[in-house]
């Protein structure tokens, strides 16, 4: 489990490899730092190893969410309540930020059965294609244009929508997927679409939700302190300034279901969160 931490200035952050029923909750990432191609954006959370399965991402704040195929495959992960933006500002590229795969959602071949709810997708102005998915094995893509500015890109077998050659895209995964209840800034809207919940699938089929409201936690009994927790994080990584210190101390809430980490910050322009607790 890694939960409730600040990831600054580093080339990955949440890195599956091989793991199978983890947990990455209520995490923030700032500049995702990655220069041997300084304009090629690397997600926040990430699947990079074969047997990555049964992982829940939920209340995260990053770039992103990948699965990816060069190790081999991930399955049956779950991603909950997470603002993905789908664009590093920062992370050593060139001003005003990364443009190479900047998507909040990239799902590669064969990677299955990912499941998409309640998230924050994408940065208005900058992404304007919903989504890419192969129509055959080899289709060659869109072009990297609409690629990069797609919030998700589902079942390619090469980077940026594209068919890599020798592997072929993956025609399946785009149906296994589902998504449901969240906010993308192409639609400007919430999606609450029948089509893209793979109820019809067999096995492995997800039923047709019967109701739109969501829980606050799929493993948390008192998620809001830790949303709290979060954006009181970002905010102080936004407004530091001068020789702000980090400083960790771990304590108990008035929720006993987990321990809790309490940020204190000196020197900063925003005083009235130094030194707070619970």
């Amino acid at each position: 489990m890694v939960i409730n931490n600040i990831f600054q200035h580093m080339p990955t952050t949440m890195q599956q490899e091989g793991c199978s029923g983890c947990v990455d909750a209520y995490n923030f990432t700032v500049d995702q730092n990655y220069t041997a191609d300084p304009q090629w954006q690397i997600n926040s959370s990430r699947h990079h190893s074969v047997g990555d399965a049964f992982i829940l991402h939920e209340g995260n704040v990053g770039n992103g969410y990948m699965a990816d195929d060069v190790h081999g495959t991930s399955n049956f992960a779950t991603s909950f309540r997470n603002y993905w933006n789908g664009r590093e500002t920062l992370g050593g590229s060139a001003p005003p930020g990364k443009t190479e795969q900047t998507n909040p959602v990239v799902i590669f071949a064969y990677s299955r059965y990912q499941n998409l709810i309640g998230n924050v997708l994408g940065t208005a102005g900058y992404h304007t294609n919903y989504e890419t998915h192969p129509s055959s094995t080899k289709d060659a893509g869109p072009g990297n244009t609409t690629s990069n500015h797609s919030i998700y890109t589902i079942g390619w077998s090469g980077d940026q929508s594209t068919y890599y050659g020798t592997f072929p895209n993956d025609t399946v995964a785009y149906g296994t997927t589902m998504r449901w209840g969240s906010y993308d800034t192409v639609n400007a809207a919430v999606r609450w679409v029948a089509a893209e919940v793979p109820s019809s699938l067999s096995p492995y089929g997800n039923a047709l939700p019967a109701s739109q409201t969501l829980p606050a936690s799929f493993f948390l009994a008192c998620a809001a302190e830790l949303v709290a927790d979060a954006l009181e994080h970002a905010a102080v990584a936004r407004h530091r300034t001068g020789s702000c210190r980090w400083k960790h101390r771990c304590g108990r809430g008035p929720c006993q279901q987990h321990s809790r980490t309490i940020v204190l910050c000196e020197q900063c322009d925003r005083p009235e969160l130094s030194g707070r607790s619970r």
